[in-house]
């Protein structure tokens, strides 16, 4: 095999499948099986599923629930200041939880379009909601001078802490938007 022989593109003169739509010869390396049968890449990057194409009616729709269940989290979370290890596995079978019922409200759409809805629903929940609040007010104690080590040593957990538990609520809860 030669340079010019792996760069140009190969013939597909021995091949026997043909593409779906355009009836091309189509070799099995090149070949993308689609839910209708075989495509060339050409064909095959044309369509999408319905399962991802999610109109602004289902956008919108999901994005407000996720701003409810955003402002939700963040109100209860300024309860939740001591964090052990199994408080963690709860946040994120909530986080789970709160995906899923988001994923049915979404009509079980998936890909990138509804994940970036619910993703900034929730933040924008998360930004209504008391926990901004508490937020400030760490950061505030962290650039607040004067203070001992020991304040902004603590400041800087509980910050820490609370943003760690957004984080790892909203990645949960966008999880679901990436299943099948």
């Amino acid at each position: 095999m030669t340079i010019v022989s792996i760069l140009a593109k190969h013939s597909h003169e021995d091949a026997r499948l043909r593409c779906q739509d355009c009836d091309e010869f189509i070799c099995p390396k090149c070949m993308i099986q689609c839910a209708v049968g075989s495509r060339c890449k050409k064909c095959a990057g044309r369509f999408s599923s319905h399962v991802v194409q999610a109109g602004p009616a289902v956008l919108i729709r999901t994005g407000l629930a996720a701003v409810v269940a955003g402002f939700a989290f963040g109100s209860a979370q300024i309860y939740m200041l001591g964090f052990s290890f199994y408080a963690w596995i709860v946040l994120a079978v909530v986080g789970f939880g709160v995906g899923r019922v988001l994923h049915r409200i979404a009509s079980y759409k998936i890909g990138v379009k509804i994940a970036g809805a619910v993703a900034a629903g929730l933040v924008v929940g998360l930004l209504l909601s008391p926990a901004r609040d508490l937020t400030i007010s760490y950061l505030a104690a962290l650039n607040q001078p004067g203070s001992g080590a020991e304040t902004g040593g603590a400041a800087t957990g509980l910050l820490t802490t609370h943003l760690a538990a957004m984080v790892i609520f909203i990645g949960c809860a966008v999880s679901a938007f990436f299943n099948k």
